[in-house]
């Protein structure tokens, strides 16, 4: 029984290796031949390869049998080729390369109006709405990497090349948001024309708050307190529970403060310490005491000059 077993398996494991050989030879002896300059010998053995190669490697198979089919002198059994690899294979790699190559051929080989209208239909494609938004992705990818790595300036510009493919518009104001943050994040103060105009854009749910708390910070790097208030206090009216109000209320008060103007007591000490013409340097201005009174009557008094403090405490 074993014995008879033996010889019905050894015989079809045999066969198996030596199809296993001979497709391997057909496949470098295309492929070699290619190289070799034997362009004809190359299509010959590709096609045998071709027959007994599984699905997945018919498309670079497909590939080097037009270039051999080209190569050898038969254009059009070489653009049959390329036809068959778009067709067949529309979800491969090589598909684009493939019909760039077609076009070639068909302007080689003197098929003028056939090869315009393959350069189109390439034209088309690179311009498209699929390829832009699919360059727009490597865009949006290298931005927010820069900016993971704080690196504003760079962020920046993939955002607005991005940008500049024309996306959507709802996309291509969410891309400017992002590149207005980033801009802000740098200190610059064109982050402010960047904002502005997405206050009137955006709506609450794609991003206007971020805009509105934005552009208050902006406003405040420019010195501009009272349009940071202005804005800020637009934000905490409009929606006074949503994530950003927090920071905005911050934001709010800090621009509210801002710089403390002179009183009388920083007048009247500047003009103390303001050298006399010619004095050595270093010597303040000499006053009479009795001038200093009037500075020590306003110390503790309010508006108004009433007390800031009862009599007898002191």
């Amino acid at each position: 029984m074993r014995r008879s077993l033996r010889l019905v398996v050894l015989p079809l494991f045999l066969l198996g290796l030596a199809a296993g050989f001979q497709l391997l030879d057909a496949l470098r002896t295309g492929e070699d031949a290619l190289i070799a300059r034997r362009y004809a010998d190359a299509a010959t053995a590709l096609e045998k390869a071709l027959e007994e190669e599984p699905a997945e490697r018919h498309p670079r198979i497909l590939l080097l049998l037009a270039r051999a089919q080209t190569l050898s002198g038969s254009p059009d059994r070489a653009v049959q080729t390329y036809e068959r690899l778009v067709r067949d294979h529309a979800d491969s790699g090589l598909t684009a390369k493939a019909a760039m190559a077609r076009a070639e051929t068909l302007a080689a080989s003197g098929r003028f109006a056939e090869a315009a209208d393959a350069y189109r239909k390439q034209v088309d494609w690179l311009t498209g709405a699929d390829r832009k938004h699919e360059v727009a992705e490597t865009y949006l990818g290298l931005a927010d990497k820069a900016r993971a790595a704080n690196d504003w300036a760079r962020a920046v510009m993939f955002y607005d090349l991005a940008v500049d493919l024309g996306l959507g518009e709802s996309q291509a104001r969410s891309v400017r948001l992002l590149a207005a943050e980033a801009l802000l994040a740098a200190g610059n103060a064109g982050a402010v024309q960047r904002l502005e105009p997405l206050i009137d854009e955006l709506a609450a749910e794609d991003g206007r708050r971020r805009a509105m708390l934005g552009l208050g910070r902006a406003r405040s790097l420019t010195g501009d307190r009272v349009g940071a208030r202005s804005v800020l206090r637009d934000l905490l009216a409009e929606a006074p529970d949503c994530d950003e109000a927090g920071d905005a209320g911050a934001h709010f008060r800090r621009a509210r403060a801002g710089p403390r103007s002179p009183g009388p007591c920083d007048r009247r000490a500047a003009f103390v310490r303001r050298p006399l013409p010619g004095a050595p340097e270093g010597r303040g201005r000499r006053v009479p005491g009795r001038s200093l009174l009037p500075l020590g009557r306003s110390l503790g008094r309010g508006a108004g000059g009433a007390p800031r403090f009862p009599r007898g405490r002191r």
